[in-house]
């Protein structure tokens, strides 16, 4: 997708973005943004190029688009109800612009995110049990910890003394260091060695091989060291439509439906948002059972069911190929796939149905959401502290109801974005 030339856009861009674009691969990220400045997006929110021109008419029609572009993203992300329709015949002007929402619930994306990426690597190298406490350590603070470090109380860039204090058996492993004298794993003096993520990145290419391998041609983008997006629509639709596809293209009947299938008790490992975490929290905030998960009767839950079963399959593939466990996210776009892979870690996987997602987006700081975690986050935070109630800004900056101060995904749109630096 273009990126806008008007830098006020963005916030709306990178939700429309994440929405969109589940499986598009970073080099053609990039070739677009490139292409993008010089081209459009406000051409659907027409009066936003306008708005640049200065006229106070203009500006507050653009204000008001843009308002309407992210609660559209929002709503493109998961979200049911008249008011998709609203917001896409208001903000482009074309009222068949709901048959992209329908497109949005035919997809099937899968986030997969390794459980603690280093320190499973150096426990795996060291041979030590999943039970052993382990912290991985660069130049005398923890760059990572596995779980069993997190339960006794340990967190991420804890010195090293704090972490013994407080778990006396933890085991440390330094990061590899690169000197003149060669490579190492003992601490080394930082004015004369550097780090090396070697051993990291050849452990990534392990499990990126094992994905591949139980893909098949499926689409898979790398998104970190440690994560992956997989595009399983296809495979997800042939399923429920009681087809299997194999590697080679090859699809056969199989037995059984989602419906039936959803009749029976759910793996340990699984979760489902507002089916069986009632009273679980995210962020901070709880998250209401809302959601009408009924799998066999509308399709949208009948792929993220399909979904949950490849997830669970990728997951042990990568567990047998490298020893690794991770966790898995199943949403309808990117965006909400990683937001729910972190909600039930380790070693399980969750999925996000279309009828939870408001409840969510309305418990999870802004800040939360992928691509607006850093300055642009922080930057429209800062504009909800500082505006008034009736354009969003203090108001919006509590929505939460949980005395939580911080901007949730859903009161941001509420917010006079085209204000942004």
């Amino acid at each position: 997708r273009d990126t806008p030339s008007n830098p006020s856009c963005h916030l709306g861009w990178l939700a429309q973005a994440s929405v969109r674009c589940p499986g598009v691969c970073g080099a053609a990220r990039q070739r677009a943004r490139r292409a993008g400045r010089q081209q459009r997006l406000c051409s659907k929110a027409g009066a936003c190029r306008q708005g640049r021109a200065g006229s106070p008419a203009a500006t507050e029609g653009a204000g008001e688009r843009l308002r309407g572009l992210l609660a559209l993203s929002l709503t493109l992300a998961g979200q049911h109800g008249s008011m998709a329709a609203a917001l896409v015949e208001q903000i482009t002007g074309e009222p068949d612009a709901t048959a992209e929402r329908a497109q949005e619930l035919e997809r099937c994306i899968l986030h997969i995110d390794l459980d603690g990426f280093y320190a499973q690597v150096e426990s795996k190298r060291l041979g030590l049990p999943r039970s052993q406490a382990l912290g991985v350590v660069q130049w005398g603070n923890l760059i990572a910890i596995n779980y069993a470090a997190k339960r006794a109380g340990i967190s991420r860039h804890t010195r090293v003394a704090e972490a013994q204090a407080l778990c006396p058996g933890i085991a440390l492993a330094h990061v590899e260091t690169v000197s003149e004298h060669g490579a190492s794993s003992d601490p080394a003096d930082s004015r004369t060695a550097k780090v090396s993520l070697e051993r990291y990145r050849l452990a990534s290419q392990e499990v990126f091989a094992a994905l591949a391998a139980e893909t098949g041609g499926q689409l898979v983008e790398r998104a970190s060291i440690d994560e992956a997006f997989v595009d399983v629509s296809a495979e997800a639709a042939a399923a429920v439509a009681g087809l299997t596809v194999g590697a080679d293209g090859a699809a056969s009947a199989t037995g059984g439906s989602p419906r039936e299938a959803a009749a029976d008790p759910m793996p340990p490992s699984w979760v489902v948002v507002g089916v069986n975490d009632t009273g679980a929290t995210r962020g901070g905030g709880a998250v209401v059972a809302s959601a009408r998960w009924r799998p066999g009767l509308v399709r949208s839950d009948s792929l993220l069911w399909a979904g949950m079963a490849i997830a669970a399959r990728l997951r042990a593939a990568v567990e047998r190929a490298t020893g690794f466990t991770c966790s898995a996210g199943v949403a309808h776009n990117k965006l909400l796939a990683k937001l729910c892979s972190a909600m039930h870690k380790p070693n399980q996987q969750t999925a996000l149905p279309a009828g939870a997602v408001e409840a969510v987006l309305a418990a999870t700081p802004l800040r939360k959401l992928r691509g607006l975690g850093g300055k642009l986050g922080r930057a429209v935070e800062q504009l909800a502290a500082a505006g008034p109630e009736d354009e969003g800004g203090s108001a919006a900056a509590g929505a939460r109801g949980d005395g939580d101060r911080s901007l949730t995904a859903a009161a941001a749109q509420r917010l006079p974005l085209a204000r942004l630096p």
